[in-house]
């Protein structure tokens, strides 16, 4: 991942915009030096919220069926979990599949 200042970004933005669009670059933005924000293609961003959108609905739903347990203790364990599971590259594939897919459907009708 590359990084850039915000004020360069600011006279560029054409340029960053298409490197990002065009050639799936990402940017960490940089302001007085401190990472403040990214520049990331719209198809990872989409992942990214459907990733975040089926862990949330995951999570409620072993919620539910453990009511007994604090969702505080729920999230703890989930985290613990996520730390220490690894994906195969065969996951991966399959999870970026199902995303595209997702993805597709919902601007077919756009």
């Amino acid at each position: 991942m590359k990084s850039v200042d915000a004020v360069t970004l600011r006279k560029n933005l054409g340029q960053y915009v298409n490197e990002a669009y065009y050639r799936g670059d990402e940017f960490i933005i940089k302001r007085a030096g401190k990472p403040v924000a990214a520049l990331v293609p719209l198809m990872d961003l989409e992942k990214l919220e459907l990733l975040k959108t089926q862990g949330f609905k995951a999570l409620q739903n072993l919620w539910k069926k453990n009511r007994v347990v604090s969702f505080k203790n729920v999230l703890r364990d989930a985290n613990r979990l996520s730390r220490h599971s690894r994906l195969t590259a065969a996951d991966v594939r399959d999870i970026d599949v199902k995303i595209k897919t997702a993805l597709a459907k919902r601007y077919k009708g756009s």
